[in-house]
């Protein structure tokens, strides 16, 4: 499960689509871009302050931020690089 902190901007709505048509689960958080991506709790997440960020549940310690996804199979060796998570039977990979 991904937790997907975004706001209803075209940049922002990528990453939905993306997860979507790749069948992942995720939970959305909303930001409004008026001023709520410069709360501490964001910038600890994305210090830029900028959408979209991933953040898988279990604990990692990583996320990604501003994220291009592009489905692969998690067959594929890539899933296993440093720009790609395994979710499930997908690899999600980020430009």
């Amino acid at each position: 499960m991904l937790d997907l902190y975004t706001d209803a901007t075209p940049n922002g709505l990528k990453v939905s689509i993306a997860l979507e048509e790749m069948g992942l689960p995720y939970n959305v958080h909303r930001l409004f871009l008026g001023g709520e991506q410069k709360t501490p709790e964001f910038t600890e997440l994305n210090a830029n302050n900028k959408i979209s960020v991933l953040v898988p549940q279990q604990s990692t310690g990583l996320s990604m931020t501003e994220p291009t996804p592009s489905p692969t199979s998690a067959e594929e060796p890539f899933c296993s690089s440093r720009t790609a998570w395994s979710a499930g039977t997908h690899c999600v990979h980020f430009a």
